[in-house]
């Protein structure tokens, strides 16, 4: 019996080699179609050469793709195709390959919106492809792939070509250099790998290095994936760029506005967890240090970070609203930043109109800390700054941003809705107990103002864009300065005691007891106006009327001197401060002797909001401070004075 099967086989291979393998073109399209439910055709020529390891050269080669496809365009075409197939394995139903080279092979990939893939082979009548080959040692050669992925956004055309030598260099073992869109951002990549043989050992580690490039952002990496199951990344990550929020389009990852940035560390990927630790580099002018996790398991990503700075510079901070950091000499700032520089300059505004993106807050959640151990703020003596952020189902939390005086601080909190369009946010602002002195210049090393500073600001509004919901806005603020000390040339210049202000020119500066200071605000769509401001000193009480229109930023202000004694030339002729924010006119208005009796009158009534306000900045400031009492005092003393004093 097995000398007849032997004979048959036998009969069998001489009639291929008498008649040519190609006769096995057409069986051979009928299997691999009913594998892959895939048309399948060779229409080149095909050779064997026997024994227990086969060799199999087929020329022209194309393998359809499904028919929701584009019946014109097959998955793979391909110049010719080279395998070993062992024979032994083969009639125990495994498909081992010790060798497969691709010459020119063209593939054509495409995933839809609706997750349905074309590479997915296997036909619903029995190709299942649930039993792939085995294969040692690929070599490919002037490959050509495109992918289209409606899912990721992600148009790709790649070159890639391999050696089979295992001591080739590493951009020699495998290389593939790509272009195309990603969320329609136009990249450009080049990764390189090892022998694709050592795909085949389980449990080592195959190198790999990418390189991207989307317009000036870069991002590279060097390191390895285990070839067992988990295939777990571990690699060095350099990420660089003009701004960090145009990772969203590279990554999906959400990340604020900034200057231009460079930071590296440790990247490592195993299940749904990616770290990236050991984390350092520079974000505008401040260093950078840190860790970050990325949660991919759950129905947004999560990310939690840990980050510090050893020094902040403060101007970096206004890149995180949309404006662009300082564009002077020795600072950090791109190309389009200096452009959106100059046009808020030629525009006269300050409020800057870039977009917020809010809309990407719903792509991801987030539980960040930041720590700045110290602080270049120019003047400003700030020692560190902490936030701590909060991204959940869409909307963003500051609980708080905290700023610390060497007394004193600054506490935000915020809460930016974006689930909203246009965005809502609602903003608490709190200065407590700073010393003025801290912020304000020194005359002959004298602070030109001294005392105790709190203050408070609440609003809510909706917009795309700091500019937009600042024109919106809603709310109020307060400020009250208690136990202060002004130069007396700040005080006479506003009174226009022109004979006491030229006293201070020339050295007789005395420093002027501010007995209170205090104002009450309104904020109402966008327009702030002043409810009740008062500065209170040992000879003159100023009353403060009008307002600033967020929307255009333009001020609208008028500061009037109530004298308490006689003074060379002193007058009643009010200061006026107008014209945009940015760059605001100082003037003295015409019309100026007015009874002082009249405006004395009505200080009753402006006393009233100003009492409110300390309740609204801090309970204390009511119950515990003389500044109220003494704005009432201050009141008294104006009613009583005689008129034209």
């Amino acid at each position: 019996m097995l000398l007849a099967i032997a004979a048959v086989v036998a009969l069998a291979v001489g009639a291929l080699q008498i008649l040519g393998w190609n006769v096995l073109r057409g069986p051979i399209a009928t299997v691999v179609t009913a594998r892959t439910g895939r048309p399948f055709a060779i229409h080149g020529d095909l050779d064997v050469d026997l024994g227990l390891t086969l060799r199999v050269t087929a020329r022209d080669l194309e393998l359809g793709n499904p028919p929701w496809f584009d019946p014109k365009r097959p998955m793979l075409r391909m110049r010719e195709l080279d395998l070993s197939l062992r024979l032994p394995q083969l009639l125990r139903g495994r498909v081992v390959l010790p060798r497969l080279m691709l010459d020119q092979p063209q593939v054509a990939l495409l995933r839809r919106a609706d997750g349905k893939t074309s590479w997915q082979l296997g036909s619903e009548e029995g190709g299942d492809g649930n039993n792939p080959p085995r294969i040692r040692e690929l070599v490919i050669r002037d490959g050509q792939v495109e992918l289209e992925d409606a899912i990721r956004g992600l148009n790709l055309q790649a070159a890639v070509s391999s050696s089979n030598r295992l001591d080739a260099p590493l951009g020699q073992q495998l290389r593939v250099t790509a272009e195309g869109r990603y969320n329609g951002q136009p990249f450009r990549l080049t990764a390189r790998g090892g022998s694709l043989f050592a795909l085949a050992e389980r449990g080592t580690r195959y190198p790999v290095a990418l390189d991207v490039r989307a317009g000036d952002t870069r991002i590279t990496l060097k390191g390895s994936v285990g070839t067992d199951a988990a295939q777990t990344l571990d690699a060095r990550l350099t990420v660089s760029g003009p701004d960090t929020a145009e990772l969203y389009g590279l990554l999906g990852v959400v990340l604020p506005n900034s200057p231009p940035y460079s930071v590296s560390g440790r990247l490592r990927h195993a299940g749904n967890t990616v770290r990236f630790d050991d984390l350092s580099g520079k974000i505008g002018d401040s260093d950078l240090a840190g860790s970050m996790r990325f949660e991919t398991g759950g129905p947004r990503v999560h990310m939690t970070a840990d980050l510090r700075s050893q020094r902040l510079d403060f101007d970096d901070l206004g890149s995180l609203l949309g404006a662009p950091p300082a564009t002077g000499n020795g600072e950090t700032a791109s190309p389009e930043q200096k452009v959106q520089a100059t046009q808020l300059a030629q525009e006269g505004r300050l409020l800057p109109d870039a977009p917020l993106h809010a809309d990407r807050l719903r792509a991801m959640d987030a539980d960040v800390r930041y720590l700045a151990a110290s602080v270049d703020a120019r003047t400003v003596p700030l020692k560190d700054v902490r936030v701590e952020v909060q991204l959940k189902d869409g909307v963003l939390r500051l609980s708080p941003a905290s700023f610390s005086f060497p007394q004193g601080n600054l506490e935000l909190w915020l809460t930016l809705d974006g689930t909203q369009d246009p965005a809502a946010t609602d903003l608490d602002v709190r200065l407590s107990k700073v010393l003025m002195d801290q912020l304000t210049p020194q005359i002959d090393g004298v602070p030109a103002l001294a005392g105790t500073l709190d203050g408070r600001a609440s609003m809510a509004g909706r917009g795309n864009s700091v500019r937009d919901f600042a024109a919106h806005a809603n709310g109020r603020m307060g400020l009250a300065m208690n136990g202060g000390r002004m130069s007396h040339l700040a005080v006479e210049l506003v009174g226009l005691d022109v004979a006491e202000a030229l006293g201070v020119l020339i050295g007789k500066d005395k420093p002027v007891d501010i007995r209170c200071a205090a104002g009450a605000l309104a904020l109402q769509d966008g327009r702030l106006r002043i409810k009740s401001m008062l500065i209170d000193t040992e000879d003159s009480l100023v009353i403060a009327r009008g307002g600033v229109d967020l929307a255009t930023e333009r001020l609208d202000l008028k500061l009037q001197t109530h004298s308490k004694d006689a003074s060379l030339l002193s007058g009643q002729t009010p200061v006026t401060l107008s014209g945009p924010l940015r760059r605001p006119a100082v003037g003295i208005k015409a019309k100026g002797l007015a009874a002082r009796g009249a405006a004395a009158v009505a200080l009753g009534a402006l006393l009233t909001p100003v009492a409110a306000m300390l309740a609204f900045i801090d309970p204390g400031l009511a119950e515990d401070s003389d500044c109220a009492a003494r704005l009432r005092e201050a009141g008294a003393a104006a009613a009583d004075a005689p008129p034209g004093r």
